[in-house]
């Protein structure tokens, strides 16, 4: 089962267990998290998760921590944060604390911070570098 598989299956497990448990602070959560993707879906770059965890983990570690499904390997420095609510996800660095900017990078696995223009180093906007730091899963539908 691939990485994309195991998400799936698992973002429905998750929905479930909080249906079930009348967890509505975890639900709405949950509807934040498919609101923002349906809000910015079209400015997220598509990529295919599978494809990516192949490209930078040898040995894939998959756990559920809530709101995300976070994919790693101990042996990488990067981690992969997919939202349980929308089919989306954000490449973060062990190397860098999750709450400082710079943490999210971008699908060559490079920060987002900057930008040079005419030469000169500059910062690059919240929005553009959500737009380089936020991903659209790739995600077929089935033909029937």
């Amino acid at each position: 089962m691939g990485a994309k598989s195991l998400y799936l299956d698992n973002r429905e497990k998750y929905k479930e267990q909080l249906k079930l448990a009348n967890d509505l602070k975890a639900l709405d959560g949950l509807e934040r998290g498919l609101l923002r993707f349906k809000k910015f879906k079209n400015f997220w770059q598509i990529v295919d998760l599978d494809e990516l965890v192949t490209k930078i983990f040898k040995n894939p570690v998959y756990t559920n921590t809530g709101q995300k499904f976070e994919i790693t390997d101990p042996e990488s420095k990067y981690i992969i944060y997919c939202d349980n609510g929308g089919s989306y996800f954000r490449i973060g660095s062990k190397e860098i604390p999750r709450n400082n900017k710079g943490h999210y990078l971008t699908i060559d696995l490079k920060s987002a911070l900057n930008e040079t223009i005419d030469g000169k180093i500059r910062g690059i906007s919240k929005e553009k570098r959500e737009m380089l730091t936020h991903f659209r899963m790739k995600i077929k539908k089935e033909k029937k």
